[in-house]
């Protein structure tokens, strides 16, 4: 560029519009069981809020924290385990094949080798 001379506009942004180096991955649990659990942790603080303020006032914080520690400890909680143990095999393989993946190819193995993990092999 000469001196003087007004330098060229930058390139559009559509222009970069094709390239990305995003990855598309499965997430290894479902979303419904991550917003239920997040629903589980928030019922669980105030179970916790409601133990502690029963120092303030026994009765009514008592009677709310005997409903939160019914809740959670009957119904909610051993729902929560059980969608936890219907995901967990699938879960379980897939750290295990990443982990024989990595493993792979620290060592140096044959690109056939890697390809056979890449999800066509045996837990696919």
């Amino acid at each position: 560029v000469e001196e003087g001379a007004p330098s060229p506009p930058p390139p559009p942004q559509s222009a970069f519009g094709g390239v990305t180096t995003k990855v598309a991955i499965k997430p290894t649990f479902s979303k419904c069981f991550t917003w239920f659990g997040l629903f589980v942790g928030m019922l669980s603080l105030v179970d916790f809020i409601a133990d502690v303020l029963r120092f303030l006032n026994w009765k009514t914080f008592g009677t709310i924290a005997m409903a939160m520690n019914a809740l959670l400890g009957v119904v909610f909680l051993p729902i929560w385990l059980l969608c936890l143990a219907s995901q967990l095999p699938e879960a379980t393989m897939r750290y295990e094949r990443e982990e024989r993946r990595a493993a792979i190819l620290l060592n140096g193995r044959r690109d056939d080798e890697v390809a056979a993990l890449k999800g066509e092999g045996e837990f696919s």
